[in-house]
C-alpha cells in the first residue's frame, strides 16, 4: 500500500499533466484565434477597399453625390443604394408603362414579386401581353445598355455589378432585374 506522500505525488503528477494538456490546448486555440482574426481583418480591409472604389465610381458616374456615398455605413448599404440608383436610371430609358411593368414583375419597391396574373389585372391586359411587353422592355434596355453608339453613361458600372452579383445569391428584387438586363 502506498503512503500518503506517494499518493499526493501521483495526484500532483496527474494534475500537472492535466494542466500541461490544458495549456497546450489553450495555446492551440490562441493560434487558431489569431489566424482567424488575421483572415477577418483581411476580409474587412478588402470590403473597405471595395466600398471606397465603388463610392468613387458611383460618384464619378453621377449616380451618387459624394455625401451620399460616404454616409453609407457598410458595403452592403452602399451596394443597395447604387443598385437602386442604377435601376431608377435604367427605367428612365423606358416609357412609364414599360417601367411600371418591370417594377411590378420584379417586385422592385415591394416586399414580394406578384404573380404575372396580378400584374396583368393591374394593367387590364392579358398575361401573354404583359409577358410580351416585359420581353420588349428588357430588349429595349439591353439595346441601350450594350449599344456603344448609345453609350449609356452607367454601362460599365452596371456590368461590374452584374459580374459581382453573379458570384453570390441575390438579396434584393433589383438584382435579378439587373442580371436579366445584361443577359
Amino acid at each position: 500500500m502506498k503512503s500518503r506522500a506517494e499518493l499526493d505525488g501521483v495526484v500532483l503528477d496527474s494534475l500537472l499533466v492535466a494542466a500541461k494538456e490544458t495549456l497546450e490546448h489553450l495555446e492551440s486555440l490562441r493560434i487558431k484565434f489569431n489566424r482567424e482574426k488575421k483572415q477577418l481583418d483581411a476580409q474587412e480591409s478588402l470590403a473597405s477597399e471595395i466600398a471606397t472604389r465603388l463610392s468613387k465610381l458611383a460618384v464619378s458616374a453621377g449616380l451618387l453625390k459624394r455625401e451620399e456615398a460616404f454616409q453609407c455605413a457598410d458595403l452592403e448599404s452602399l451596394q443597395g443604394l447604387v443598385i437602386e440608383r442604377l435601376v431608377r436610371d435604367m427605367l428612365t430609358l423606358l416609357t412609364p408603362r414599360q417601367g411600371q411593368i418591370l417594377l411590378m414583375i420584379y417586385g422592385i419597391g415591394t416586399d414580394r414579386k406578384p404573380p404575372l396574373g396580378d400584374v396583368a389585372k393591374r394593367f387590364s391586359l392579358s398575361r401573354s401581353t404583359i409577358s410580351r411587353l416585359h420581353r420588349k422592355a428588357l430588349e429595349s434596355l439591353r439595346n441601350r445598355v450594350h449599344d456603344p453608339r448609345k453609350d449609356w453613361q452607367h454601362s460599365r458600372l452596371l456590368q461590374a455589378f452584374v459580374k459581382r452579383l453573379n458570384r453570390k445569391t441575390a438579396v434584393s428584387h433589383e438584382e435579378p432585374f439587373l442580371i436579366s438586363v445584361l443577359k
